[in-house]
């Protein structure tokens, strides 16, 4: 008998601790104590892996990749550009370091320089000092009209495109012409894979 009732409370106590497990929902990943469901904090788009090759006025060479970039200020701006068929392509929101400040690694840039920027596929563009200083054509992203930028521009060399990483075939780095305005410019200056 003494056997039976301690077999009868060892049940009742069972049946109770499941109860009351099933009572409280159980605490999942994601989930809040009032039941709703917690966003994940968005994880913060690193720059890619990268080389690029800076030779300076003097023949000084330095080759630099996503530390050196960290160390820079970061340009997050507007910009599209306008292909030599006259399609549209943005604009987007590009994030990346100012031209002009990668230059500064290697003694800078003045007006007597031009700079080269050369694609890992060979393309080539020369910029003056007037482009390197936001001298550019501009076009409107609605019709295409050549329009005055009434903000300066900035060549930036850009690393995301709305956030995420640049396609493959653009990047990891690339060269763009950006704005407050959002204006497009001609696409020969948007050198790919620098």
């Amino acid at each position: 008998m003494i056997i039976a009732a301690v077999a009868i409370i060892l049940i009742i106590g069972g049946a109770y601790l499941f109860w009351q497990n099933q009572a409280q929902p159980e605490e999942t990943p994601g989930t809040t104590e009032t039941g709703g469901t917690e966003t994940p904090e968005p994880e913060e788009p690193t720059i890619p892996d990268f080389q690029i090759t800076l030779v300076g006025a003097e023949g000084q060479q330095m080759v630099i990749g996503p530390d050196d970039f960290a160390a820079l200020d970061v340009v997050e701006e507007v910009g599209g550009l306008m292909t030599s068929a006259g399609s549209i392509q943005g604009p987007y929101t590009y994030t990346g370091v100012p031209l002009t400040e990668v230059l500064d690694l290697v003694g800078g840039i003045s007006e007597e320089n031009s700079l080269r920027i050369t694609a890992s596929d060979g393309y080539a563009m020369v910029f003056t000092w007037k482009e390197l200083s936001g001298d550019f054509l501009t076009y409107s992203t609605a019709t295409g009209d050549e329009v005055e930028s009434t903000k300066p521009l900035i060549p930036v060399l850009a690393y995301l495109e709305d956030g995420k990483p640049l396609i493959q075939g653009h990047g990891p780095v690339r060269l763009v012409v950006l704005g407050e305005e959002g204006l497009v410019s001609e696409g020969h200056f948007w050198v790919k894979q620098v």
